[in-house]
């Protein structure tokens, strides 16, 4: 897994080539990718028996689906915001 940079902190922007994100912003970059570690972790440590990860992380059950699907999601919109869609039904030119 790759350590966040300074550098991968930084975001273009219509009003420049980088903005900093804000110092709260980071610190919940930070956290998501802390709790997606270990949860990434633990799941593999449990051969993916999510119940008993659950229970070594000290979470509900609910909670962890909760945060899977969250990571999911996140990973849905990161590609689809970096890959342009195609339309399948479009005849090519």
């Amino acid at each position: 897994m790759t350590q966040p940079t300074v550098e991968s902190a930084f975001q273009s922007t219509a009003n420049g080539p980088l903005e900093m994100p804000s110092l709260l912003e980071i610190g919940r970059r930070a956290a998501m990718q802390a709790e997606r570690e270990a949860i990434e972790r633990v799941l593999a440590q449990t051969r993916w028996n999510r119940r008993q990860a659950a229970k070594i992380l000290r979470v509900s059950y609910k909670a962890l689906l909760n945060k899977l699907k969250a990571m999911e999601e996140g990973k849905v919109v990161k590609a689809t915001a970096e890959e342009p869609k195609v339309n399948s039904r479009q005849q090519p030119a």
